[in-house]
């Protein structure tokens, strides 16, 4: 078995070299490719990860946007109902004021009738 090898069996490992080595060679760059087909695809799966955070973000604001404005704007309605219900205490006061005002003044002496005996 380990003895003296004819040339055609030397030709024919020399051929199984060459065919396995070639074979390794092209797996090396079989694996390279799939390496940096993979490196590719992550990167695009980075990216498409970052464009749907990035989306979900947006839609956040958008969101919490639409919902200060609604709020914005059912605060400016309390704010006017508020006003007018203290315009109309006010006006509900001075005119309690107006009417204790005029009993006031009802029930005082005439001041002018008071001058005019004094002042004779």
């Amino acid at each position: 078995m380990f003895g003296r090898k004819s040339d055609e069996q030397i030709k024919n490992l020399k051929a199984l070299i060459e065919g396995l080595e070639k074979e390794r060679t092209d797996l090396k760059r079989e694996v390279n490719d799939l390496k940096s087909q993979k490196k590719i695809e992550e990167e695009e799966l980075k990216h498409l990860v970052k464009i749907k955070d990035e989306k979900r973000e947006i839609e956040y604001q958008k969101k919490e946007m639409e919902l200060r404005a609604k709020l914005a704007g059912d605060l400016a309605t309390e704010k006017d109902k508020f006003q007018e219900r203290q315009i109309a205490l006010l006006d509900e006061a001075k005119k309690d004021m107006q009417k204790v005002h005029s009993e006031i003044l009802a029930r005082l002496p005439d001041i002018k009738a008071m001058v005019k005996l004094n002042g004779k």
